[in-house]
């Protein structure tokens, strides 16, 4: 059976938010590797840029946030199968639903805890205490929307995965 509209949607969804986390990670972590490299360089002849740390811990922290997307999406997050494996397939499958549901249900708690914290620091105008002075609403907001990101993916797959246990799909999604 061919793909539906729908299923066409969810794995354009899917696709289209992992993309744009590859580029974001990307982009975060050519900055952090320039960032250094100029700082390092600046040393050499005594002049440091004073943000290198600061920037590129805030930078980090995109990467990670913003990386379980890519990360889930390309199959490279660790899964242990010591029990599962021994399962029938069929009744592995169930088993990765249920998985899959209390990941996105626990990542869903994670983002809305994230965006709440963002949301405080912002309405508390919080700044950093470092040379940068940044305003931390901004490092703060990568977290829900990694996460947001990361939860879309998961549902791309959880959808992926229903479709393929209720045989109304080929494994080619």
């Amino acid at each position: 059976m061919g793909l539906t509209k729908i299923d066409q949607v969810v794995e354009r969804i899917g696709s289209l938010v992992s993309r744009v986390a590859t580029v974001l990670t990307g982009l975060l972590i050519v900055f952090m590797v320039s960032l250094i490299t100029v700082d390092v360089i600046g040393r050499t002849f005594g002049q440091s840029t004073l943000i290198a740390t600061a920037a590129s811990g805030y930078a980090l922290v995109g990467v990670v946030f913003l990386g379980l997307a890519v990360a889930e999406r390309a199959g490279l997050h660790v899964t242990v199968r010591l029990l599962t494996r021994r399962l029938a397939p069929r009744v592995q499958q169930y088993f990765e639903v249920i998985c899959l549901i209390l990941i996105i249900v626990f990542a869903v708690w994670l983002g809305w805890s994230l965006f709440q914290l963002t949301q405080m620091v912002y309405v508390n105008q919080t700044i950093s205490t470092d040379r940068l002075r940044i305003a931390l609403w901004i490092p703060y907001s990568v977290g829900p929307v990694g996460i947001g990101m990361y939860v879309l993916v998961m549902i791309s797959k959880l959808y992926r995965t229903v479709r393929t246990l209720t045989g109304l799909t080929n494994d080619a999604i």
